[in-house]
């Protein structure tokens, strides 16, 4: 059985979205003299559309270097990077400013273009001045990749140098995948595939390429290995922990970073939105002034439903409110807690029914996954609130309308043992 999801250095197969992407990209390469950079936080199809981009140039007959900065020698220098990229463009850098616009311009393609970044030697201001200079002047086009946005990258350029050498850079973040685009991605396994199968890959996937092609890879290994009539929540949760073993780490590394007070505010205003998160505040906080706030799936689940639900701008005024205006708060990146919201938040349908399945259809493959994913929707928005309902009682000092019913409780068990 073949297995069209793959994630490998070796890109192949259909390209398939990015449309607007590429619009863009092909705009600033044939009327902007600005460069681009394609931003990502983590490998998500960046380099996909770098070579995408470089197919459609070569097609042009364009003149076209593409270069991948992490096979790119350690200890290579400004000198030996532009006497390879000349090589490769036909291009003589000496007679470039007087004659270099009789020809379309050369377009430079380089993947990971933080990592060329971070080496000392390559952190001149007469590399980033050349870089700048060719661009501005439509002598050479840029085009790169990188993991870290021009912010971080300017702001890291600007304390070494007190340049802004990315000042003509145009910054490109890549989005989630549309449905359609999703849809005919998973087509793509046929039948190894089921409607229940594809549904509940393309929720928790949420649009994103890698976490696509890891699910669905996964979910087909799963498959393979089930034996027969295992229900799909089973399969669906042998897929989770799959992917939990690839992307777990994510988090994980994020929250390591942070000081313990920067943990407590980021659980505080994820507590000050429980509406909008799995668990009630006062599950997120173990006790006021206890430093530790170790990793915890609820609250990475906690923390990555608020980041999807509150624009970036709301979420650090509420952080900036409570560390004091002055704190710059370090915010997981888009990446990050789509990965984690994946990975740590089990309450959707087919892959986070409790166990039992919550209906028929979510235990069998054969079946559609609509009717279980209405019922778990249902169940999901009664839970939800009855728990808003509950943090909301105990933030305002008021008792609860469970702590009554189970006081109501105890006395009727304590009165039923004295009779």
């Amino acid at each position: 059985m073949n297995d069209p999801f793959s994630i490998g250095p070796r890109l192949s197969g259909e390209f398939v979205g990015r449309d607007a992407e590429l619009a863009d990209a092909w705009s600033c390469i044939e009327n902007v003299g600005d460069s681009l950079v394609i931003v990502s936080e983590l490998p998500n199809g960046r380099t996909s559309l770098l070579r995408r981009i470089e197919a459609m140039l070569r097609e042009r007959g364009r003149r076209v270097a593409f270069m991948d900065a992490l096979r790119l020698p350690q200890d290579i220098t400004p000198a030996a990077l532009w006497h390879k990229l000349e090589g490769r463009l036909d291009l003589d850098l000496s007679r470039s400013y007087s004659d270099g616009l009789a020809r379309p311009a050369p377009v430079f393609l380089l993947d990971d273009f933080h990592e060329l970044l971070s080496r000392q030697q390559m952190r001149t201001p007469e590399f980033l001045g050349m870089l700048r200079s060719l661009a501005s002047m439509r002598v050479l086009k840029f085009v790169s990749t990188s993991a870290a946005d021009l912010v971080t990258l300017g702001r890291q350029l600007g304390e070494a140098w007190g340049s802004p050498f990315l000042n003509t850079y145009r910054e490109q973040r890549l989005g989630p995948l549309g449905s359609r685009d999703v849809e005919y991605v998973l087509a793509l396994a046929g039948d190894q595939l089921s409607d229940c199968d594809r549904a509940f890959i393309a929720r928790c996937a949420g649009g994103q390429p890698k976490l696509l092609n890891l699910l669905a890879s996964g979910h087909l290994r799963v498959n393979r290995a089930a034996l027969p009539g295992t229900p799909a929540t089973v399969r669906h949760q042998q897929t989770l922990h799959l992917l939990r073993n690839e992307l777990g780490h994510l988090f994980r590394g994020f929250w390591a970073r942070l000081a313990s007070d920067e943990r407590w505010c980021l659980l505080q205003v994820c507590a000050g939105h429980a509406c909008r998160s799995t668990v009630p505040g006062s599950e997120l906080l173990d006790r006021p002034g206890d430093p530790a706030l170790a990793f915890d799936h609820q609250r990475a689940a906690a923390v990555s439903r608020c980041f999807q639900s509150l624009p970036r701008i709301v979420l650090k005024r509420a952080v900036a409110e409570v560390l004091g205006e002055d704190a710059v708060p370090q915010l997981p990146s888009d990446m990050q807690t789509d990965a984690v919201f994946a990975v740590e938040t089990e309450s959707f349908c087919g892959g986070g029914c409790a166990s039992p399945p919550c209906s028929p259809a979510c235990a069998g493959r054969e079946q559609s996954a609509t009717t279980s994913c209405a019922r778990c929707r249902a169940l999901a928005t009664r839970s939800r609130r009855r728990r808003q309902r509950r943090w909301r009682a105990r933030s305002s000092g008021w008792p609860t309308a469970g702590s009554f019913s189970r006081a109501c409780r105890r006395r009727a068990g304590r009165s039923a043992r004295a009779r």
